[in-house]
């Protein structure tokens, strides 16, 4: 063989082995959620993504913020392919609320890699209650204060319903977590009879859709 055969046949040897690399390199990346610390709820998917891996294997474990001992959650599930990308899907759905660690693992043979998220987990109802005035009767034109309290996520909506009608319905985006989000609003009591009674309902929602009920 030739000296210039012998490099010809090096430089694909090369050019094989680097193909065949680069096509073995796993580049498993999170999808959802997409940002560490997000408040995530029973039903949330956690997704992870590959481009070229569809008949690799994804278990998932977790582990309370700040331990180091990974517990499975799933086992080996198959990937689904979207647009050119394969996306391997799990719920976080037997947990309680608390600050967890997730880990996905991708793995086919030899080949394996591993990506972890932080994100914090709300399965818990807010309170909602009046406001501790003391008594239980309000005058006409009186305004009635609610306190809606979530120690996990924010307070989205708070609520109140006299009967079947809405008397007071408002977002509250800036009501964060661990704080009392108070509320006041007037009820029209000109076409009621002293004495009357008035059933109130309250109602508050949390950011990821759990919803507190008192009447």
């Amino acid at each position: 063989m030739s000296i210039k055969s012998v490099n010809q046949f090096k430089t694909i040897l090369i050019v094989t082995l680097a193909t065949l690399l680069a096509g073995s390199t796993v580049a498993l990346q999170w999808e959802s959620p997409d940002t560490e610390n997000t408040v995530i709820g029973s039903d949330f998917d956690l997704n992870v993504s590959d481009s070229s891996k569809s008949d690799y294997n994804v278990r998932f474990y977790y582990t309370p913020r700040g331990e180091s001992e990974y517990q499975n959650f799933e086992n080996d599930s198959d990937s689904v392919t979207y647009d050119g990308t394969n996306y391997w899907t799990s719920q976080l759905d037997a947990q309680g609320s608390g600050q967890y660690t997730i880990l996905a693992n991708l793995t086919n043979g030899t080949n394996s890699v591993t990506k972890t998220k932080n994100l914090i987990k709300d399965q818990d109802d807010p309170e909602v209650r009046l406001s501790e005035s003391g008594k239980n009767y309000i005058d006409t034109g009186q305004d009635i204060r609610v306190i809606a309290e979530d120690s996990t996520s924010n307070i989205d909506d708070v609520s109140a319903f006299a009967g079947d009608r809405v008397v007071l319905d408002e977002q509250d985006v800036d009501c964060a977590s661990g704080s009392k989000c108070r509320k006041d609003f007037n009820l029209d009591t000109s076409n009621l009879n002293s004495g009357a009674q008035i059933d109130l309902t309250l109602e508050a929602v949390d950011q990821v859709g759990n919803s507190g009920k008192s009447t």
